[in-house]
């Protein structure tokens, strides 16, 4: 309805109204936007707005709120004040995720998340939202630097050729499985054990990947502890206008690579499904890397009348991988294809269950409980010596004993929960948002260690013979409570404090068993060494945001957030000998501070640019020590030294043609990512590591390229360099077993395309363009240890058809 009212306001257009929801109730923090006005605006307590300084003419305006049916009205209002109420409607299906611009979407590869996302708060953080429908890229081998390409200062390592484990690390923390960040699926635990052991062995196909969601060390207060932050991979679901939508996704690759990827979703009253079956195998670039993957994954999502929201979430992956091993820094260079290695097998067993529910009491306050819950194996056996040292069956000196493998099992069983509440009020017409919630967190770890079949196949069973060999079991458990508020001082500045209060509780308990033969393999000392450990403590974090919105699509940040990372299993417990733990040693503390400058100019110009300093207190690593009665040697775990990392992160993506032609077929946008990282132990009792490099942290990343289109064509270029990086505190160049040295800088270049026809895609593309040799890491154990080469030059055709 609209009804002109009596202006004394002369030139001047004035549209103000009420917006209530279907129980004709004032609805709170509703967004309403008028095309070509350069801010919108949002309904106070009592679901009125006002919007002035209009000038005459027809006029879009769109009322949206989360949860709610998105309304336009276009209206011709002459000089004066007109009024425009509206009603808005629930949606069937909840599609928090819709934005509203006053302009077409601009397909962008990357966005930030807004200041509050249904239950989450993200003001005044730096985040990214890779959003993966846009992005052409080999998504069926999960190849992260494509897939991470334009979110900046992550440093990637390439474990297997098919993507089945991705580690990501940034601001020199390990990628080791993404074990610094909270990794999560769907805003739930993916990781082994969140406290004592949070590597992250199943990574989501991106194929079933809608996008993923970077928070950098500001996540700290509502999602945990971590230093690198929260990585969230957001599933697809299924279409809302169908019934039943297929999907298959076949792709074949060089080296034996065939993936196949089949999905099936749709809505059928108030009920949405999603299920998704993918398969992978290849032999890879290296000899003796054959894989075997499967994962499924189905959710079932219930929306009732009054839009309170049920879903239920499966995942379960299998793979069977074996492990070339390493290689000396002489052995790379003669020949990096070649594996020493042929009886190394590594297996996954990982299953992920989630319940949830959603339910807006009102416009302005929103409950989501989420329950969730891991049961999970990982089982690694073969011959782990360096690689400089021959696997024993292949020498006929070798005794029986010695061509035993080594099996190394873990069980993981963990189950946690999260309740969050959110509420919209107002201050002096000003809307705020406060966010509060608890965690509650229980693990139960066990690990086994052994000897082996002795055989060259993926027999994953203890031996029964007289052998060094350990158990241990590792439960923990958690209780955080967490609050954050957003104050907006005026409309364009607001300041976001926040608090997050934890209680942990970690445990060990296990035996070590240690046998010495003579030359003769006779038994001359066979002993039983037992300990446990219990770990008790709580802790306050603080932190703080600052925003400052001059004009519309940029905003000038600030965050200071603490952070905490607790001693984890293999801290707490070590079976060998030569290893010994400090009983004083200390948890790591200390702070992310981020100062950046955003914007999306008229969406054909986006930028990031970000300063931070990172203090790493306490870092744990180990100190060699010589026995004062025994006069042996051995290594020491404790805390080594403080680490202070400072770095300048930038991100910039222009599209060219969209800034000339706005409505052109043609598309052209250049992007690069570039960081600079300075990393250093300082505060250091060692002079070894006094000053040092700061491990697996390159001082520059630049990842840059271009995305062209015509029509239904796409065409990628990725450029990525690395700087060299050190593997270890002392920063040695190079040792005899090669698990310790430098990482040399390198370069990677890929190219991608795709051309859609009917209802098909049609995707290609070559990787590693220069066929380059290099190496992203050096692991110390699986699946090396030694130097862990990345793929040559690869190629892959895909064909996808919906349907």
């Amino acid at each position: 309805m609209i009804v002109p009212l009596i202006s004394e306001v002369s030139g001047q257009v004035v549209i103000k109204g009420q917006v209530t929801d279907p129980n004709e109730q004032p609805m709170f923090g509703v967004i309403v936007h008028v095309d070509g006005v350069s801010e919108s605006t949002t309904t106070n307590a009592d679901g009125n707005y006002k919007i002035s300084g209009l000038s005459a003419g027809s006029k879009k305006v769109t009322f949206f709120q989360p949860g709610f049916k998105k309304v336009e009205r276009t209206i011709d209002p002459k000089n004066g004040v007109h009024r425009l109420d509206i009603q808005l409607e629930l949606l069937s299906q909840d599609l928090a995720g819709v934005t509203v611009r006053g302009e077409k979407e601009s397909g962008a590869v990357m966005t930030t998340l807004r200041p509050v996302e249904g239950t989450a708060i993200y003001a005044s953080k730096k985040t990214e939202v890779i959003n993966l429908d846009n992005i052409t890229a080999n998504l069926a081998s999960n190849r992260a630097r494509q897939v991470f390409s334009q979110v900046a200062g992550l440093n990637i390592w390439e474990s297997d050729c098919a993507g089945i484990q991705i580690g990501v690390g940034g601001r020199g923390l390990s990628p080791s499985r993404t074990e610094n960040f909270n990794t999560r699926q769907n805003g739930y635990d993916i990781a082994a054990d969140a406290l004592g052991y949070p590597e992250s062995y199943y990574s989501p196909p991106m194929l079933a990947v809608k996008k993923v969601e970077v928070v950098r060390g500001a996540a700290s207060l509502q999602y945990g502890p971590q230093f690198g932050g929260m990585l969230n991979f957001v599933m697809k679901e299924g279409p809302d206008s169908m019934k039943i939508q297929a999907e298959s996704i076949q792709t074949i690759g060089s080296y034996g690579f065939f993936n196949s990827y089949t999905a099936l979703g749709g809505t059928i009253g108030r009920f949405n499904y999603y299920t998704a079956f993918q398969y992978r195998f290849g032999n890879c670039w290296r000899c003796n890397s054959d894989f075997d993957n499967y994962t499924v994954y189905s959710t079932l999502k219930y929306t009732s009348k009054k839009g309170t929201t049920l879903k239920a979430e499966y995942t379960r992956t299998w793979y069977l991988a074996q492990q070339a091993g390493g290689l000396t820094d002489a052995q790379f260079e003669d020949n990096a294809q070649q594996a020493l290695r042929d009886r190394n097998w590594f297996r996954i067993k990982w299953n992920v269950m989630s319940l949830s529910a959603k339910h807006e009491f009102s416009s302005s306050s929103k409950l989501d409980v989420r329950l969730f819950g891991l049961i999970a194996s990982r089982e690694a056996l073969g011959f782990q010596g360096p690689p400089n040292q021959s696997d024993p069956i292949n020498d006929p000196a070798a005794t029986d004993r010695q061509k035993y493998r080594n099996l190394i099992l873990g069980d993981f069983l963990n189950i946690g929960g999260e309740i969050r509440y959110l509420q919209r009020y107002a201050i002096r017409n000003q809307p705020q948002v406060f966010l509060t919630g608890v965690r509650l967190y229980k693990g139960f770890t066990r690990s086994r260690q052994g000897a082996a079949d002795s055989t060259y196949g993926s027999v994953f069973e203890f031996a029964d013979i007289v052998a060094n060999s350990s158990r241990s079991s590792h439960p923990s458990g958690n209780v955080a409570w967490f609050m954050e508020n957003i104050f907006n001082i005026t409309s364009k500045v607001s300041i976001t404090p926040g608090l997050r209060i934890e209680y942990i509780n970690t445990n060990t308990e296990g035996s070590a068993r240690t046998v010495y033969f003579d030359q003769a393999e006779n038994v001359i000392l066979d002993s039983i060494t037992t300990g446990s450990s219990t770990r008790n403590r709580w802790f306050p974090l603080f932190g703080l945001g600052a925003s400052y919105k001059p004009l519309r699509g940029l905003e000038l940040y600030a965050n200071f957030s603490q952070n905490y990372k607790p001693i984890n299993f293999n801290d707490l417990w070590v079976s060998n000998p030569s290893f010994r733990i400090d009983p004083n040693m200390k948890d790591e503390t200390g702070f992310n501070a981020d100062l950046g400058f955003r914007g999306n100019i008229k969406d054909v110009f986006q930028f990031d640019i970000t300063g931070f300093l990172m203090m790493y207190n306490d870092r744990i690593g180990y100190v060699q020590q010589v026995d004062p009665e025994l006069f042996s040697v051995y290594r020491l775990r404790t805390n080594v030294s403080n680490a202070r990392t400072v770095g300048v992160e930038t991100f910039m993506r222009w599209n060219a043609v969209e800034t000339f032609i706005p409505s052109s077929d043609w598309q052209c946008a250049i992007f690069s990512n570039v960081t600079w990282l300075d990393a250093r132990y300082v505060s250091s009792d060692e002079s070894a590591f006094r000053n040092k490099r700061v491990e697996l942290t390159p001082a520059f990343l630049v990842r840059t390229g271009i995305d062209l289109g015509w029509r239904d064509i796409k065409l990628s270029y990725l450029f990525s360099y690395t700087d060299d990086q050190f593997t270890d505190a002392t920063n040695s160049i190079q040792t005899g077993n090669a698990v310790n040295g430098l990482i040399p800088a390198y370069y990677v270049m890929d190219l991608n395309a795709s051309y859609r026809i009917w209802k098909m895609k049609l995707s290609a593309g070559v990787e590693n363009i220069t066929d380059n040799r290099y190496f992203t890491r050096r692991a110390t154990g699986y699946p090396g240890p030694g130097i862990i080469p990345s793929s040559g030059r690869t190629f892959y055709v895909t064909v996808a058809i919906k349907v």
